[in-house]
């Protein structure tokens, strides 16, 4: 037919598709099944595959990119989490997979999470593969459940490379009040960590972490930066029966003590460290606060930011705030009494924190009202420096209308304002 290729119009071209050649060789086979060149076949396979598949055509610096674009925020060590599937999808994404270190450099570790891989016999092998493969790169590594030895003393060996270290103890054993178990450690000695920058507990509150292993990390860890302490109620330490050596944690900037709902923490660690480049400080609303001033003044840091959940359990407080007078830069301060707020509000018209530029009151109730004209003549004096005020006010609390015209003066001389209920917390303009 006139204006259609026929099947002899194609006849002197020559079978150069790779396809053409595996159906070359397939049909090889057939006939000489005694001389079958198997390899030969996997091999034009794999040249195929490579043809066809876009990502091994693209150099590897953007192929390996893409592999750590698809990576997800949680990596659980399981067979069905990337980067494992990509292992299972041909030769060249394995290979690509395998020479991209960044792909291997974080994983959460649910100890007797993965049934596939017979854990209790294949634990230490599958977290050495996983973690060899990370080569030199820092690591980020989540450990939750009952500590299993065989993975910790792997982990240990990589102990020169570990950047973030986060831990979550087992909920059902008590594990405040001795070592006898090594604690979340299991008896474990780590190596020394000095690339580690941030350590994070989850504990369950009512069950606490032992002191013993949590000194031990911070000692072996001369350059942490950031400590949280997530719901962990850490108890005392027999000093007659475990004398501990004073600890200097020498860069820490960071502390966090946070906790769920209902629960009480007592930070047990406070009495036996010091923090002289502290920074930042937070506290949570439900916790011991007998020991934070002395540890504050003991370690004498130029602390930048304070965030007390709840003013009512920081007796303290107007103390510390005295202490830290000229370096505070952010303050939070959550249910603050009327007593305080006075005392914060004269602060602030007289000048006391000096280099104060961010302010956040929560659940506030002003009363007097008198409370209003100390707030906005304080904050008046700080016009220049003073960049943020965020106040959560109690539904019933009066907002004078002349309060409210001073804080828009103040808005509009480029003061950030946000005041309002927690469900309708409101910009001034």
């Amino acid at each position: 037919m006139q204006g259609y290729w026929s099947k002899r119009d194609f006849a002197p071209i020559p079978n150069i598709l790779p396809e053409a050649c595996v159906e070359e060789v397939s049909g090889d086979i057939e006939r000489q099944k005694e001389n079958t060149p198997e390899s030969d076949k996997i091999l034009l396979l794999r040249q195929l595959n490579a043809l066809r598949d876009p990502v091994s055509r693209l150099p590897f610096e953007i192929s390996s990119q893409i592999f750590v674009e698809c990576l997800p925020e949680r990596r659980i060590l399981s067979p069905l989490i990337i980067p494992i599937l990509f292992l299972k999808v041909c030769n060249a994404w394995r290979d690509i997979a395998l020479a991209e270190p960044r792909l291997w450099a974080k994983v959460e570790i649910h100890y007797a999470w993965s049934p596939e891989w017979d854990w209790a016999t294949n634990s230490d092998r599958v977290v050495a593969n996983w973690l060899e493969r990370a080569c030199s790169h820092r690591l980020h590594i989540s450990l939750e459940g009952p500590p299993d030895p065989k993975v910790l003393s792997i982990l240990w060996r990589f102990s020169s490379q570990l950047q973030h270290l986060e831990i979550t103890p087992d909920d059902t054993r008590d594990t405040m009040w001795g070592s006898d178990d090594g604690g979340f450690l299991a008896g474990t000695q780590p190596g020394s960590l000095p690339c580690l920058q941030s350590l994070t507990i989850y504990g369950q509150g009512y069950i606490g972490v032992s002191l013993i292993p949590l000194l031990q990390l911070l000692r072996l860890a001369p350059n942490l930066v950031e400590l949280v302490l997530h719901n962990v109620c850490s108890g005392w330490i027999d000093a007659a029966a475990q004398p501990i050596k004073h600890l200097v944690v020498p860069n820490l900037r960071c502390l966090v003590f946070r906790q769920r709902p209902g629960f009480y923490v007592f930070c047990g660690i406070l009495p036996y460290i010091s923090a002289p480049r502290l920074e930042k400080l937070t506290l949570c609303a439900h916790m011991g606060s007998s020991d934070i001033f002395p540890f504050l003044h003991r370690s004498s840091p130029a602390l930048r930011e304070l965030v007390v959940e709840r003013e009512d359990r920081f007796q303290q407080l107007e103390q510390c705030l005295a202490l830290f007078s000229t370096t505070i830069i952010h303050l939070e301060i959550g249910e603050p009494g009327p007593a305080f707020l006075q005392c914060l509000f004269d602060k602030l018209a007289r000048d006391a924190l000096l280099n104060l530029q961010h302010l956040q009151l929560g659940n506030v109730h002003i009363h007097p009202d008198s409370l209003w004209n100390t707030l906005l003549h304080g904050l008046s004096t700080r016009r220049a420096t003073m960049r943020t005020l965020r106040m959560t006010i109690q539904p019933h609390t009066k907002f004078p209308p002349d309060i409210r015209d001073g804080f828009r003066e103040l808005a509009a001389d480029g003061m950030d304002i946000w005041i309002g209920s927690t469900q309708n917390l409101l910009q001034v303009e």
